[in-house]
Parts: C-alpha cells; sequence; structure tokens
C-alpha cells in the first residue's frame, strides 16, 4: 500500500549552481584583463624573438610548401632553380650571372636591388614594370625554403584557422583533425626534420608556458574562486615563490614516460641470441611497462590542462598535480569532455569578435590616414582579415628609403596590435582551464570552487600553518634554564 502523495513546492531555481559549465565562458572576457595580456603578450614576444633568432642562423631546408609537404625532393629543387633563373632572365639579369645556381632567397634580394636600381635610373626592361617585379617576387617567395620556426608558426596558424572554422561552421570532424595536426603530427615532422630546433623550442615552450602559464592561472584562480584581481607583482611572486613545482609539473610524465622508455630499450637487450628465453619470459614485464608507457602519455595529452591550474589553485607538488589531473580524467571523463567542447567554443566565438576588433582598428586606421598622403608606405597599412591578420607589403615598390622605412614602422605597429590578439588566445587558455580544473575538481571531489589555496595555508592543503611561536620551556632544554637560573 502506497503512503499519501506528497507535493513539492520549488519556489525557484539558481541556473547557475545547476549548470555551471557556462561559466567557462566567462574566460571571454576575463583574458582581456589588462595583466593577464601583458603577461600573455611577454610570453609570446619571447616565442617569438627566439624562434625569429634561430630562423636567422640557421640555415632553412622546410619544404616551400610547408611542414605537410614532406621533404624537398631533388626534382622539385631542380624544377624551382629553373623557374627562379625564368624569373631572373625575365628582368633582365642574367647577364654575366650563374642564375641557376641561386636560391629563392638570393634570387629575391637580388631581384629587389637590382629592379629598385634600375627603376630609380629609368633602365629597367621594356615591358618590364612593377606588376611583373610584383608578380615575379611572388612566384619567388613561394619557391623559397622555409626555417623550422616559420613553417611551424605557419602550420600552427592553418590549425587555429581550421579549430575556428569547425566550431563556426559546426563541423566536429575539421577540429578533430587540426588538433591531430597540432599535437601529433607538428612535434613528429620537426622531430624527423629539425630535431635540434624540436628539442630547444619544445623545453623553451616548456619553460615559458610553465612559468608565464602559471602566473595567468594563479591570476584566473583567485578571480574565479573570490573574485580577487591580483597584480602582476602579486602574480609574479607566486610563480618565484613556487617556479620548481611549476616547472617541473608539466615534466613529470614525460620523465616517467622517458624513464619507462629507456627501462624498455635495455631490457631489449635480454633478446640477443643466447639470452632470449630470458627475455622472452620476461616479456610480460616489457607488456606491463608498455600499459604504463601509453597510460601516463595518454592521461597527459588530456589531462595537460589541467596541471598548471592545480599548481596554481592547490599549490601542491608536482607529483600531487599530476595525480589530481589524472584522477579527475578518470573519474570524470564526461564532464571534461562536455568542458572542454564549451571551452572550444569561447575560444572560437571570443577570437571572432576580438579579432574583428583588431582587425577593424588596423583597417578603418588605414583608411583615415591614407585619405591626404599618397606614399607607397601606406600600401603596409590595413588589408588584413579576421583569420588573415599577418600585415604584408607585398604589394609596395617604394622610390626612396624613408618610404621603407615608414613602411618598416607601419607593419610594426600593427604587428604589435596582431601580437595582442594571440596574447588574448594565450590568456584565455590559462584562464579557461583554470575554470575547468575547478569545476572538475567540484565534480569529483564534491569541492567548493572558492576553496584555493592563499597565504597562510600549508602547500597543497586548506590547513592553516601551524603557529611557529613558542615558549622557551617548549624547546625542553630545561637544562639550560637550570643552569642559568
Amino acid at each position: 500500500m502506497t503512503g499519501p502523495k506528497q507535493r513539492l513546492i520549488v519556489d525557484g531555481v539558481e541556473f547557475a549552481s545547476v549548470f555551471r559549465f557556462p561559466r567557462i565562458l566567462r574566460a571571454v572576457t576575463a583574458a582581456l584583463q589588462p595583466p593577464r595580456l601583458v603577461l600573455a603578450l611577454l610570453m609570446v614576444v619571447i616565442l617569438i624573438a627566439a624562434g625569429r633568432s634561430w630562423d636567422a642562423f640557421s640555415e632553412p631546408r622546410i619544404h616551400p610548401g610547408g611542414l605537410v609537404a614532406g621533404a624537398w625532393s631533388i626534382e622539385e629543387r631542380h624544377d624551382a632553380r629553373n623557374v627562379i633563373a625564368d624569373e631572373l632572365k625575365r628582368a633582365g639579369l642574367a647577364d654575366g650571372q650563374d642564375v641557376g645556381a641561386l636560391d629563392a632567397a638570393s634570387a629575391l634580394l637580388l631581384l629587389d636591388a637590382t629592379y629598385r636600381s634600375a627603376r630609380a635610373d629609368g633602365t629597367a626592361p621594356d615591358g618590364y614594370d612593377d606588376a611583373a617585379f610584383l608578380a615575379a617576387r611572388a612566384r619567388l617567395h613561394t619557391l623559397r625554403p622555409r626555417g623550422p620556426y616559420e613553417a611551424s608558426v605557419a602550420h600552427v596558424a592553418a590549425c587555429f584557422e581550421h579549430v575556428v572554422r569547425g566550431v563556426v561552421e559546426l563541423r566536429p570532424g575539421m577540429i578533430i583533425t587540426a588538433g591531430r595536426d597540432l599535437f601529433v603530427e607538428l612535434p613528429r615532422t620537426l622531430w624527423r626534420q629539425e630535431r635540434g630546433f624540436a628539442i630547444f623550442y619544445g623545453l623553451l615552450t616548456l619553460v615559458v608556458v610553465s612559468l608565464g602559464g602559471g602566473a595567468v592561472c594563479r591570476m584566473a584562480a583567485c578571480d574565479f574562486a573570490g573574485h580577487e584581481r591580483l597584480r602582476i607583482s602579486e602574480a609574479t611572486t607566486f610563480v618565484l615563490d613556487n617556479w620548481v613545482k611549476l616547472l617541473l609539473t608539466p615534466m613529470l610524465p614525460l620523465l616517467i614516460a622517458g624513464g619507462l622508455a629507456l627501462a624498455m630499450i635495455i631490457g631489449g637487450v635480454l633478446l640477443l641470441p643466447w639470452l632470449d628465453v630470458i627475455g622472452g619470459l620476461l616479456y610480460g614485464l616489457a607488456l606491463i611497462a608498455g600499459f604504463l608507457l601509453v597510460f601516463v602519455l595518454l592521461g597527459y595529452a588530456v589531462g595537460f590542462p589541467l596541471l598548471l591550474p592545480a599548481v596554481a589553485c592547490e599549490n601542491c607538488d608536482a607529483a600531487d598535480a599530476q595525480q589530481r589531473a589524472f584522477g579527475y580524467v578518470l573519474s570524470r571523463p564526461l564532464h571534461l569532455l562536455g568542458y572542454v567542447v564549451v571551452m572550444l567554443v569561447g575560444l572560437a566565438l571570443g577570437y571572432v569578435v576580438v579579432a574583428l576588433f583588431a582587425t577593424t582598428i588596423i583597417n578603418f586606421t588605414a583608411t583615415l590616414v591614407g585619405v591626404i598622403p599618397e606614399n607607397s608606405a601606406l600600401l603596409s597599412a590595413g588589408g588584413v582579415g579576421i583569420l588573415d591578420l599577418a600585415p604584408s607589403d607585398a604589394g609596395a615598390v617604394h622610390d626612396a628609403w624613408h618610404s621603407r622605412w615608414a613602411a618598416a614602422m607601419i607593419t610594426f605597429w600593427q604587428r604589435v596590435v596582431v601580437d595582442l590578439v594571440i596574447a588574448w588566445v594565450v590568456s584565455y587558455l590559462f584562464t579557461a582551464s583554470t575554470i575547468v580544473y575547478l569545476l572538475m575538481r567540484r565534480a569529483a571531489d564534491g569541492q567548493d570552487v572558492e576553496e584555493i589555496w592563499r597565504p597562510g595555508l600549508t602547500p597543497g592543503t586548506l590547513v592553516p600553518l601551524p603557529d611557529v611561536s613558542y615558549r622557551a620551556e617548549d624547546t625542553g632544554d630545561t637544562d639550560t634554564e637550570a643552569s642559568a637560573s
């Protein structure tokens, strides 16, 4: 027999407590806070400067078509030299020079210097005007081998464009392909073709991301948990006090995976002749090591966005941060998947808004400034799009040195605006990752998102530090007290 029916009256529902995933979208505007943008811009500038320096002091060997084009074959090199020779002959530069021995970069320098001089003197070949020169320069540019940094940036930009298009056009396959190309194909191709650059730039990126990202994550944690906006000095102090933890946290899974891989390689000695019986008996241990290796790498790939936020929120050590990140991934995988989807939506839509604002600034400024003067330097201004923010003066032929200098400075200032957009992307990723970590922690442990480590608490916990003040008798040095009396 059933009991009497009961009615439950609900006065209201606090949707912000029930549906917490929209909180991730707060990162779109939070990432625009000046302190986070400044730190993110500093990270971007360091990585750009290091990458360009590497390309400047190394020989470019990447295929002109980019990293995905594969190795540059001998036949392709031969065809490129024929095109270079034809373009230089058409420009009247074949006399007395072995143009067939020039590469595209040298040919571009020769073409620029010679044509500008001939144009100023009026000795340019008949029928060879600015349009023909610019077309020849564009063709030679497509034949120029790329440095590893330049090729990597182009690859990352293409992948990011595909992510944005995939979200806006609701094409998840495009997003998955872009992620594979970015996180699998890029490092694998660089390891094969430019191993030195891959090691140097990979370690540098890890250091910059660990320290700069740790500061942004700490800012995001304090803001999201307690609506407290840290200054740059306060975030920097946190990083300086915990730089070892921040550096070791993203490296620890890689060190563990490397140790397992090394042990398996050394254990392969047991499969040499006369030892292969022992190796066969112990092959089960190798399979266990292989399982652990794959588990660590997969956990690292999926849980990487949670590692630095764990240190920023808990002030825990590297091992604890790894345990938390892996544990949350295993216990709440669907939550993480949903949060990552919302995070990608916020990234794409937020980027469209920020990039639209930046392109409007650049193009509108170029239009107004160019109303009165007629200067070739202004050809470097404007002409950018939401998914193509790179300023270029490929359509300019400057008659005077001051025009070239003005064009270079215009390009520099537009580059600053573009770098600020990139800095927003960096700031957003770390801010959103911190919010995702706090939401994952609440889903897995039931811990409120407002509970984070603060000065005065024991690192890795919310327990207050013990009182270090004590009386003389607490030291147990009774003999000293007796002798003094």
